[in-house]
């Protein structure tokens, strides 16, 4: 089964595509969750795809980019 947050990505990225903020906060949550149950391995390549959906959305200096 999987988890809710894998879940959540897999529809966001099919409604709004890989380059939507809804995506970068899917990919944070699910980040959160592999980190959260100590599954390291792929926390930090989920949060970089998440910055750099935000970067590219909002830009450098925009507070979500900076969360």
């Amino acid at each position: 089964m999987l988890p809710g947050s894998l879940k959540s990505l897999e529809i966001r990225k099919k409604v709004f595509g890989l380059e939507h903020p809804d995506t970068a906060i899917a990919l944070s949550n699910l980040a959160r969750f592999y980190r959260t149950i100590g599954h390291y391995r792929d926390t930090e390549s989920l949060y970089e795809q998440s910055l750099e959906i935000y970067k590219k959305v909002f830009g450098l200096n925009h507070p979500d980019t900076a969360r």
